[in-house]
């Protein structure tokens, strides 16, 4: 009978969590598990609840879950950006790079550099300013492996940092690429991009000078 008893208990809690489950939101079904379910898990979890994660949703739960105390949920946070090229993601990326926790700001960096060039760039202008120096070092690496014509004025933002080492730093990357018009250091990123609006258009994609016959007109 004790048997039985319990059988019947048993059911009803399962009635009363699957009943629990069709009335939570979707922020309730991933979030209860976020620092242990991988992407298909949480995607298998929805599916199974008839629910759908848009990225709307991933960038809201992950936001939420970079509040949590637990570094393991917010590195899970991150990771779980990873489907979402959209600049909704932005604020997770940001907010994820300026974390205390450095393995949280590596794996920001490491989302980064998957998303599409325009986001990915301006995401990494702010990054060289980042009070973190890993984060102004990995920013800087990125940087170096893009276009040079789309990196060039964005490495320029680097150039305000009160560490002197670093603005020497990037001005090594910037040099190779402007140098045949410009070998003198700049002062400031004021300086760098004024410099850069009066002389882009004199570079070609792969910042090779333009011969003047070919140099497009001024706006």
């Amino acid at each position: 009978m004790a048997a039985l008893g319990a059988a019947k208990s048993s059911k009803a809690g399962a009635l009363d969590r699957d009943s629990g489950l069709k009335n939570k939101t979707k922020a309730d079904v991933l979030l209860s598990d976020w620092a242990v379910l991988s992407i298909q898990q949480k995607q298998e979890r929805l599916e199974t609840h008839k629910i759908r994660a848009t990225d709307s949703d991933v960038v809201r739960l992950s936001l939420h879950a970079l509040t949590d105390a637990n570094s393991e949920v917010r590195k899970a946070a991150v990771f779980s950006t990873r489907h979402v090229h959209t600049s909704e993601v932005e604020p997770v990326l940001r907010a994820a790079l300026n974390d205390v926790d450095t393995e949280i700001r590596l794996q920001a960096i490491h989302e980064v550099r998957y998303k599409p060039q325009a986001l990915k760039l301006k995401l990494l202008g702010p990054a060289l300013a980042s009070i973190y120096s890993d984060v102004r070092q990995n920013a800087l690496i990125e940087l170096s492996r893009e276009n040079p014509k789309l990196a060039t004025p964005v490495m320029m933002k680097g150039l305000d940092s009160t560490d002197e080492s670093y603005r020497a730093q990037v001005w090594n990357e910037i040099l190779p690429n402007v140098q045949a018009l410009r070998t003198q250091p700049f002062a400031s990123s004021a300086e760098a991009l004024n410099w850069w609006d009066l002389n882009e258009r004199r570079y070609d994609e792969n910042m090779v000078v333009l011969d003047p016959g070919t140099i497009p007109a001024s706006n």
